[in-house]
């Protein structure tokens, strides 16, 4: 199998090492190795931006207002939508180079759990 994949070792032991034979201690005497293939479909997660607002306790106290100021978030790939840049490249990717129809996109994310309109 192509050795770029990433793996991921199993260790499988006896938990009782003494002989059914004769009852003295087993040791080691290498191993049987064997190869699978694992895929982990789409994983979803949420990005939550936490925008944090700031005053200034001075003019609080001293002016009659008081101006809040909050930090900025990035610029939204497109606005008042929830998609991130990587959602919109994933279904860029599925829909020109995998020839997945929007519908079967749709249809895959909420088997994930991702319930989207089609809309």
């Amino acid at each position: 199998m192509a050795e770029h994949f990433e793996r991921e070792e199993v260790e499988h032991t006896l938990t009782e090492l003494t002989c059914q034979c004769c009852g003295e201690q087993l040791h080691q005497c290498g191993s049987e190795d064997s190869e699978q293939v694992k895929i982990i479909p789409a994983k979803v997660s949420v990005i939550k931006h936490k925008q944090f607002k700031y005053a200034c306790r001075h003019c609080e106290h001293e002016q009659l207002t008081s101006k809040i100021i909050t930090a900025p978030k990035p610029k939204q790939p497109i606005p008042g939508s929830i998609a991130s840049p990587e959602a919109l490249a994933a279904v860029v990717t599925g829909k020109y180079c995998d020839a997945l129809p929007l519908y079967r996109f749709v249809d895959i994310l909420g088997r994930g759990g991702l319930e989207l309109s089609r809309g």
